[in-house]
């Protein structure tokens, strides 16, 4: 079962907002992002949970998972701006669930932690256009990723609406 930040959160994929939670045009920001944390230390995956919502995510929209069976069951029912993750116990079906969330979902950003470099982190991050956070890292530094990933979508998005409305 997914575990999540407050009592009063649904599961991921059954709330009455499912899809993007924004409307078409709607510039991207923390009221309206969606973030998963997957960590299998579950001080760490509550811990971003938590920030992003004391950040202004809604509490419906910040979920955290602590195994491989909950996320992949989170990636599979739900829609994400932003996933946060250590590669959890199963590093080889870690990575798969990921491959496969990015090819469906690509302009999510996937933010991987860990205690240790990886040999296939280089790799991965390639893959996935992923950044990398060694742990332990501050509340700031990830507050800054997920700045820069909501800046760069708004104003990818606001150069679209301008070519798309050249005469």
């Amino acid at each position: 079962e997914i575990l999540f930040v407050t009592e009063n959160a649904v599961p991921v994929g059954q709330s009455a907002d499912v899809g993007t939670g924004r409307i078409a045009g709607e510039k991207l920001s923390y009221a309206n992002l969606r973030v998963l944390s997957a960590d299998d230390d579950e001080h760490i995956a509550k811990f971003c949970a938590r920030k992003a919502i004391a950040w202004g995510v809604p509490e419906d929209d910040a979920s955290y998972v602590t195994s491989d069976l909950e996320f992949e069951r989170a990636l599979r029912e739900g829609q994400f701006d932003v996933i946060v993750t250590d590669l959890l116990v199963d590093k080889v079906l870690t990575q798969r669930f990921l491959r496969a969330y990015k090819e469906l979902n690509p302009d999510c950003l996937i933010i991987l932690t860990s205690d240790f470099l990886v040999e296939d982190f280089e790799a991965l991050k390639a893959d996935l256009g992923a950044i990398y956070m060694s742990k332990p890292f501050s509340p700031e530094e990830l507050k800054a990723i997920i700045d820069r990933y909501i800046e760069e979508m708004n104003s990818r998005e606001a150069s679209s609406a301008e070519g798309g409305n050249a005469v």
